[in-house]
């Protein structure tokens, strides 16, 4: 951790409750989803290499690739909650064009309850995201007008194979001290400051728009129905471990 990153941070964590901060300010966040070329090089190569693919499927699964649109999301903070989503305007219906590989279910995320909520229709269900914690380091860039630190998420998962938890590093995370706001895009949150950017193994996600004082009629916080379930993420672990077990 660099020294001179630390007192912020420590201030941030002790005088400024992130519950109190999140609570008092509203903030309209657009970002940019765009896929990685290394990913797709990566891909591409591999896929070249496959014997049992024609060449003709093989160049237009590798076009879809080269030529990827971008996607935009927007998170939607007020009160302590947060809404994270897809802008569906962008979708273009069309089978040769491919996205950036990000998320595109919602996330709705509140801080009172410390809750992250992935809202799909995976199973009928609405899940909790699986635990993690931050580990901060000392990279520091700019994104836009603001200074960033970097951060990785460690989770906590479940291996259904041998019954125990292990333990693994996610995404690079870049978040802003300066908007002292704990949210960010998917299930991202609990920094001490807002997160701008995610640089994904497959795609990065990027604040491209940050409006700190929106009007409040174009603020959107979907709460999951309270009559819908929530099942946790053990839980959907050991349903698709019964999956498995039904098909053999």
């Amino acid at each position: 951790m660099n020294k001179h990153l630390l007192p912020l941070l420590l201030l941030c964590l002790t005088l400024l409750p992130i519950e109190l901060c999140s609570q008092s300010r509203s903030a309209i966040i657009k970002y940019q989803g765009v896929i990685n070329e290394k990913y797709v090089d990566s891909f591409v190569t591999a896929l070249k290499a496959k014997k049992n693919v024609s060449m003709h499927l093989k160049q237009e699964i590798a076009n879809k690739y080269q030529n990827a649109m971008t996607d935009e999301f927007y998170l939607h903070i007020k009160d302590g909650e947060s809404y994270y989503f897809e802008d569906e305007t962008l979708k273009v219906n069309n089978i040769n064009t491919k996205g950036s590989l990000a998320k595109r279910t919602p996330f709705y995320t509140n801080s009172k309850t410390n809750s992250i909520i992935q809202v799909t229709t995976s199973m009928g269900n609405v899940l909790f995201m699986p635990e993690k914690h931050w580990e901060i380091t000392d990279g520091v860039k700019m994104i836009g007008d603001y200074r960033c630190v970097q951060a990785i998420p460690v989770y906590k998962r479940y291996n259904a194979m041998t019954d125990s938890y292990y333990y693994k590093k996610g995404a690079k995370v870049w978040f802003t001290p300066d908007i002292p706001l704990s949210f960010g895009p998917q299930e991202y949150k609990g920094l001490p400051g807002l997160i701008l950017q995610i640089e994904h193994r497959r795609y990065t996600l990027t604040a491209i728009h940050v409006d700190l004082n929106p009007d409040e009629a174009d603020l959107k916080i979907n709460r999951v129905d309270e009559n819908e379930r929530i099942i946790s993420f053990q839980e959907l672990i050991r349903r698709q471990k019964e999956m498995r077990k039904n098909r053999y």
